[in-house]
């Protein structure tokens, strides 16, 4: 893979981050990111304190003050303006009633898609981009300080050097000057995609990120694999169902007995899944979608899924954040210390998923049956392809870290600090080296 700039930097001096009881300032300063995520948006202010000297660099003080969640995702509205700008308003209201009237003008606007856009194609991320900077360069749209350009789709593997970046801040690695060994990897779970992050024993041999914080270089390992989320994943659970069953019915292992849902296929053909509650069958299914290559089609070793390289994950300690969470909370597999029970995951996904839906709650009914598959995949792609022994501790199932929370998004606002403050890509930067 040839040599190439990763267009992201980081701002990496003393850096804080503080609960609300400790932002009373004058100069308090606001922040507004809009994660657009494949199947929601989810509105992000952050905030900050700036000093009264505006030639020295400032102590940042970066809180997460306001999460708001907006269904669907940003890309359904790729081709409809009129849908997308109704859309970013209702966002935007929101963000507008948060942040002190006084402080709009001078609070900066950003948009990130993830892997929602990443799947309309380089046609459809054009025009989608097109129709949001159309939107947010409308000053009658929003009061806040939007610039062309601050929209924009992040690649799988910026996404997972924002996350580790922000792990790791949280956690205080930079700010000590811990050992490489210390820094912890990160695991991220969305609806369209999966990352994975960390620094490896061994020399790395490709998908090298060198990421300089404060002065000092780690060489980082990045993954990203589209449609490898959770929902890609059930969708192509059930095409493979369908592959092999036909239709109009389908039995589903996948689900919970007793729970049925309609899916199109085409047009109007629509077939009728309807749960088994076999987590084996099911289990064995998601193993063969994420499997590595067989040993001749691996060209350089050891392969994850199919052939990409990856290099074992050894001792690393993990963040598994986003959407990890919710299944496993569900099937009981993480430990009061946070602590992935991996060696008992399995066991308890079975259990889980041999229920009848009767026996939730109705308020759980939705996510019942999705709860079930998704334990399952998780436990195929750690034990399988990413490597981990089947009794690991290493992982840690947790979407905070020192109180806050961990997210590519606070990442990506210290990286648009970075430029704001120093104006300089040279204080930190992330280079992909192969």
């Amino acid at each position: 893979m040839a040599n190439g700039l990763v267009l992201l930097t980081v701002w990496c001096l003393s850096l804080g981050v503080v609960e609300g009881a400790h932002i009373n300032n004058k100069h308090l300063d606001y922040g507004v990111l809009l994660d657009a995520g494949s199947s929601s948006t989810k509105l992000k202010i952050y905030t900050w304190i700036h000093p009264d000297a505006n030639s020295s660099l400032p102590k940042v003080t970066l809180i997460p003050i306001e999460r708001y969640r907006f269904e669907p995702g940003l890309a359904t509205f790729e081709g409809d303006l009129p849908g997308m700008t109704s859309y970013l308003a209702e966002i935007l209201d929101v963000a507008k009633a948060t942040i002190p009237a006084e402080s709009h003008a001078l609070t900066p606007l950003y948009v990130l898609a993830t892997a929602g856009f990443r799947l309309l194609g380089i046609d459809g991320v054009r025009e989608g981009m097109e129709d949001v900077e159309e939107i947010l360069l409308n000053s009658t749209m929003h009061p806040f300080r939007y610039t062309e350009g601050g929209a924009s789709v992040l690649s799988g593997e910026e996404e997972g050097v924002f996350a580790w970046i922000a792990a790791n801040y949280l956690l205080g690695t930079f700010h000590d000057h811990r050992p490489d060994t210390d820094s912890v990897g990160i695991l991220e779970m969305g609806g369209g995609s999966t990352q994975i992050a960390f620094i490896p024993h061994d020399p790395l041999l490709a998908e090298e990120f060198q990421v300089t914080v404060g002065g000092r270089r780690y060489s980082l390992y990045v993954q990203s694999y589209l449609q490898f989320g959770l929902e890609a994943m059930r969708a192509r659970v059930d095409q493979v169902l369908i592959d092999q069953q036909g239709g109009p019915v389908i039995k589903h292992p996948c689900m919970l007995t007793g729970d049925s849902r309609t899916v199109e296929i085409s047009g109007n053909f629509t077939v009728t899944m309807n749960g088994s509650g076999n987590p084996e069958e099911c289990w064995r299914i998601y193993v063969n979608l994420v499997a590595s290559a067989p040993p001749e089609k691996c060209y350089l070793k050891p392969c994850a899924i199919g052939s990409v390289f990856q290099p074992p994950v050894d001792s690393t300690t993990f963040y598994a954040t986003q959407a990890y969470q919710y299944s496993l909370t569900s099937v009981g597999a993480i430990l009061n210390d946070s602590t992935l029970d991996l060696s008992g995951l399995l066991g308890k996904a079975e259990a889980y998923c041999a229920q009848d839906l009767s026996e939730f709650l109705p308020s759980d009914w939705k996510y019942a049956s999705a709860d079930c598959g998704d334990s399952l995949y998780i436990h195929a792609l750690l034990t399988g392809p990413y490597g981990f022994l089947s009794n690991s501790t290493a992982i840690h199932v947790a979407t905070k870290a020192g109180g806050n929370s961990i997210d590519w998004a606070l990442g990506a606002m210290l990286n648009f600090l970075s430029m704001t403050f120093t104006g300089d890509p040279s204080h930190c930067s992330v280079t992909r080296k192969r």
